[in-house]
């Protein structure tokens, strides 16, 4: 026999359940827009608000966008989120991150692009995958040195690989790496200097002391000190001619302790549980180089350089992601000037205008689980427009006389549609996007760009990504452009994921035109 509800319990769940449909909307109210934190602390963009319908299209999924967009500002969210990511950390003593994973003694490893599988032969490269490697880097290596550049591949090991020990028990090595595969490749092709840092590293962490180590435990980047033992590496394996400085030592700084370095356990969303307090390094005695960054005014400002004091004979050109920091600065005592690109995309054009006598990449192990290599067949832009005239299909085809190429904006970029083309007037950073095409790793895919540029300056043709932006230097190309009316062509990379081709048209402050844009590629 069931006993009745008193009025009062009844009262009570009632008040409960108002108490919590309206708490959240309180706290939202009295707190305002947090979504920020989704910036700061999850580090990702939040999610923007839907726009009022305007078809039937657009009525059917505005509810969807709405939840969406609700979804991450209703108030309680980031105590509920930080609950779930304790639970997980404290309780089942799992990742709350599907792209971080959790080692020994709380070391951090990213599995990014399946990162992690490509370190214990889980996921090998194929065999035309490293014959396009190599062809890639002879072919690079041959146009550089008919120009008397020299050339040098650094391949860079992953954290996994200097600190395999350090990994969870259930990551077990089924065969080589990604990256063991490629140095194997390139003993097809002894021409090419690869300069493979794992044994120095290997080396150095035999003098790794708590809170002093060659990578961070925390992050994926080398620590300064790892930096340092890398570029030591490097300067010992390049020809006599850009050696006219002894390479630093670590006498010649002094370790400087504060500062948590590069930390990905920000994005667990707990303070407390991941601590790091590993040194940095400052140059002691000896004067540092300087870095010229790239200047509006001359419309250089994606290409900073470094240059020494006092001046050096020769000149470089480093081609790298977020891991040429930490080094670049030390190489910067040995160049009379150094040409710092942080792209992964080779770009003839850049070469030629600045003219180096070297050119080094570093190619950090984790890239080799998403990045294909550019064959180039074609470098010179005059061979470039034959090779162009002469493929059959058109991915984007060209604007029709007296109109303007189809440009969507990027960050509010106003686009202006005139007879003469797509007018954007840059004052800060403008961005445009191209209609999306889809084209094959092989073969040739060549884009055609026609465009007026008030001064020179660089343009920059940006790939997507997934992640937090869509749009990241390191997936880019840049172009070099003269003041007034000109047509550049460009050599595609292999398309990796789906998306449209982004343009900054320049950085130097003014009116641009692009008058045409185009595509052709092979047969697919």
């Amino acid at each position: 026999m069931s006993r009745s509800r008193t009025p009062w319990v009844e009262g009570a769940f009632a008040a409960a359940f108002v108490l919590a449909l309206v708490t959240p909307l309180v706290v939202q109210v009295v707190r305002g827009d947090d979504s920020d934190v989704i910036l700061q602390r999850e580090q990702r963009f939040p999610t923007p608000p839907p726009e009022l319908p305007s078809d039937l299209e657009s009525w059917a999924s505005f509810p969807r966008r709405t939840d969406a967009w609700y979804s991450e500002r209703f108030g309680l969210r980031n105590e509920l989120v930080h609950a779930f990511q304790w639970g997980k950390l404290n309780l089942l003593d799992e990742s709350p991150a599907s792209h971080l994973v959790i080692g020994r003694d709380g070391w951090l490893f990213s599995d990014a692009f399946q990162a992690l599988d490509c370190l214990r032969g889980a996921l090998p490269m194929t065999d035309d995958e490293l014959t396009a490697w190599r062809e890639s880097l002879v072919a690079k290596r041959e146009w550089l040195a008919a120009r008397g550049i020299d050339y040098a591949l650094v391949v860079v090991p992953g954290k996994g690989s200097v600190y395999p020990e350090m990994l969870p028990d259930a990551y077990t090595f089924d065969g080589p790496s990604r990256r063991e595969q490629l140095l194997a490749e390139m003993e097809k092709a002894p021409e090419v200097l690869v300069v493979d840092l794992l044994p120095s590293f290997l080396e150095a962490k035999r003098d790794d002391r708590p809170n002093d180590h060659i990578y961070y435990p925390l992050g994926l980047h080398w620590t300064p000190r790892g930096a340092l033992v890398g570029y030591r590496e490097v300067m010992r394996a390049l020809p006599d001619r850009h050696r006219a400085v002894e390479p630093l030592t670590v006498d010649d700084f002094e370790f400087v302790r504060g500062g948590r370095g590069d930390d990905l356990s920000h994005s667990f969303l707990i303070k407390g549980r991941f601590e790091q307090d590993e040194p940095n390094l400052r140059l002691a005695a000896r004067k540092g180089p300087r870095r010229e960054p790239g200047r509006r005014d001359d419309g250089s400002c994606l290409l900073p350089s470094w240059s020494s004091n006092p001046p050096a004979p020769t000149t470089a050109l480093f081609q790298r992601d977020s891991f040429g920091t930490a080094i670049l600065p030390n190489f910067g005592l040995h160049f009379r000037e150094i040409t710092d690109c942080t792209t992964l995309q080779f770009s003839p054009l850049v070469v030629e205008d600045r003219a180096p006598d070297l050119y080094v990449e570093l190619w950090v192990e984790h890239t080799l689980g998403y990045e294909v290599p550019h064959v180039h067949r074609v470098f010179e832009q005059d061979a470039l427009r034959a090779r162009f005239d002469s493929l059959p299909v058109t991915l984007l085809d060209p604007t029709p006389a007296g109109s303007s190429p189809s440009l969507s904006s990027l960050r509010d970029t106003e686009i202006e549609p005139t007879p003469a083309g797509a007018r954007i007037v840059v004052d800060g950073v403008a961005a445009a996007r191209f209609d999306p095409v889809t084209w094959e790793a092989d073969g040739d895919t060549i884009l055609r760009l026609d465009i007026t540029a008030p001064a020179r300056t660089y343009a920059t043709l940006f790939y997507p990504l997934p992640g937090l932006s869509t749009y990241r230097v390191k997936q880019s190309t840049n172009l070099p452009l003269e003041a007034g009316r000109q047509t550049v062509f460009v050599a595609l990379p292999p398309q990796r994921f789906a998306g449209s081709i982004a343009l900054t048209p320049g950085c130097a402050s003014g009116e641009y035109l692009v008058h045409d844009v185009e595509i052709r590629t092979t047969d697919g």
